[in-house]
């Protein structure tokens, strides 16, 4: 649909969302910029691509609530779905890019580490929904099409 709409178009709808979520009219046209880069190096995106593309199961901005950890959690997934093998995956979008001068690979290292406990209880909430089935997490990084897979959650 993004390819087939007119930019301004684009725009505007988009300037319209980011007004009806609180963002201050003297912050529209930043977020306008970050909001169409992420989205354009998504769709030109390799990884962006496969995220997006049709799956079995998917879902986007799939609300759960279970108990972790002996705790009632409510969480919010931002795209989930169950590839090719049978995996289920359950991606975290961020917002996040490389300062100039930043390793890829330190910056996704660190991104890894602080999202890690996040990911675990999506996964365990998804887990109790789907015993027995394959379940991975990863973050998203739609300003570079950067993927870092979360491991070391949880293991069936």
């Amino acid at each position: 649909l993004w390819a087939q709409t007119d930019v301004e178009q684009r725009k505007q709808s988009l300037r319209r969302q980011l007004g009806n979520m609180g963002v201050p009219a003297s912050e529209h046209d930043k977020a306008l910029e970050t909001v169409v880069n992420a989205i354009e190096n998504t769709l030109s995106g390799k990884t962006g691509r496969w995220i997006m593309q049709d799956h079995d199961q998917s879902a986007c901005e799939l609300a759960l609530t279970g108990l972790v950890g002996g705790k009632v959690t409510h969480a919010v997934i931002d795209r989930t779905f169950v590839d090719s093998q049978g995996i289920r995956w359950v991606i975290d979008y961020k917002v996040s890019a490389l300062k100039t001068g930043e390793s890829r690979d330190r910056f996704l290292a660190d991104k890894q580490k602080l999202y890690r406990a996040q990911l675990a209880s999506y996964q365990q909430l998804l887990q109790q929904l789907e015993p027995g089935r394959e379940i991975r997490t990863a973050l998203y990084f739609p300003l570079f099409d950067g993927w870092c897979e979360v491991t070391e959650t949880i293991k069936n």
